[in-house]
């Protein structure tokens, strides 16, 4: 998915720049295809909620 072209350049690039708006994440800007893209956000949220349990009531 990585090397193969699912999405206009135009849209990748709107995609990417919002993500790296709402995320600050810098890899969301590097990215050159939407492959990348997804690649990026799930690391982003394997590394940013990854611990945390959202029905934990402490």
């Amino acid at each position: 998915m990585k090397n193969d072209t699912i999405s206009l350049p135009d849209k990748t690039n709107q995609l990417k720049r919002d993500l790296f708006q709402l995320t600050k994440d810098i890899n969301f800007k590097k990215s050159k295809k939407m492959g990348e893209i997804l690649e990026s956000a799930l690391a982003f949220v394997v590394r940013n909620y990854k611990n945390k349990n959202p029905y934990n009531i402490d």
